[in-house]
């Protein structure tokens, strides 16, 4: 997957950037760690699959979101596993 982003900096420079990633979740955690870096997320669109779709850019806000997007998977294979077993 290609993400494609905009920051602009502390001295109001702007660059832009494309990043191919395996995995989503570290995708989402090295872009939002660059906030860290004093740089904020103008825009960012991820493209994947001949599909492309444009994120909040204001969700990137240096901190990591993979633990969220862990919890919310567990969250789901507990509720799959309730449903399964009410069969």
């Amino acid at each position: 997957m290609l993400f494609t982003f905009s920051t602009i900096n502390k001295h109001t420079q702007i660059r832009n950037f494309s990043w191919w990633f395996n995995n989503l979740e570290f995708a989402f955690d090295a872009v939002s760690l660059l906030t860290l870096k004093g740089c904020q997320i103008i825009t960012i669109e991820l493209h994947d699959d001949g599909q492309s779709i444009q994120l909040p850019a204001d969700a990137f806000d240096g901190h990591t979101i993979s633990s969220h997007i862990k919890s919310l998977e567990n969250e789901w294979i507990e509720l799959l596993n309730e449903s399964i077993n009410m069969r």
